[in-house]
């Protein structure tokens, strides 16, 4: 499904386990938190993310930015976001993108700040 831009992102679950293709409980409630963020990310504008493992909905990548923190300081939950663009502009959004995105991104991470239980 598309959002009201006519773009349809794409927004990863990623963490070592995923990485590893091994499937928990952690797996599932970090999946479970995902598609809560993508509900709220859509709320603003519309716009849909696609919610998965790296390796099934983006592409096969190791040794990330995700993978260092996760194993490294041990923090339970690494996400990443790709750009609401569909091949027209990459990672070189428009100017009347940026704002939006980063309302839409910023209502996700409230979500994921209420779903752990780390905000106030």
């Amino acid at each position: 499904m598309t959002g009201r831009s006519g773009f349809k992102p794409r927004f990863a679950v990623l963490s070592v386990v995923f990485l590893n293709c091994f499937h928990s409980s952690s797996t599932q409630m970090r999946l479970k938190i995902g598609h809560k963020m993508a509900e709220s990310l859509a709320r603003r504008y519309g716009t849909r993310y696609t919610v998965g493992n790296i390796v099934d909905i983006l592409y096969v990548v190791s040794g990330s930015s995700m993978d260092w923190v996760k194993g490294s300081l041990g923090v339970p939950f690494t996400y990443t976001y790709e750009l609401r663009d569909q091949g027209r502009y990459g990672f070189l959004l428009p100017a009347n993108h940026i704002i939006p995105t980063g309302q839409e991104t910023l209502d996700s991470i409230v979500t994921l700040l209420q779903e752990t239980r780390l905000s106030p």
